[in-house]
């Protein structure tokens, strides 16, 4: 988590100078197929790309890792959307417990008839 949270606390001019090394040393390691490794290595890279842009990133980054950078902005954009469907669905839980618990309640109003 260190070098993720150094990474995500820096300011993009500060990333500038450090990008190549970062990008490439990162990348390094994004042919390892476990799970957990790869997704860390996707997380530091969108964060590259949404504090420095793509472009600069892109250009940093070896020919052999372009296809796996820009499948990582090309997944990045997304994210809003994804957002967007999880409070979506906190909603919908919400509402559908509060469903529950009003149903549970006797109606007085029907019993008095």
């Amino acid at each position: 988590c260190f070098g993720l949270c150094e990474i995500s606390s820096l300011q993009a001019r500060d990333l500038q100078s450090p990008l190549s090394d970062i990008v490439n040393a990162v990348l390094h390691w994004s042919h390892v197929s476990r799970n957990h490794f790869r997704s860390k290595i996707t997380v530091i890279i969108e964060i590259l790309i949404r504090k420095c842009g793509f472009s600069a990133v892109e250009q940093v980054t070896q020919d052999k890792y372009r296809r796996f950078v820009k499948s990582v902005a090309e997944v990045g954009d997304v994210g809003p959307i994804l957002d967007m469907m999880a409070v979506i669905m906190e909603n919908i839980s919400a509402i559908y417990q509060t469903a529950k618990i009003i149903s549970s309640v006797p109606n007085i109003s029907y019993h008095k008839k």
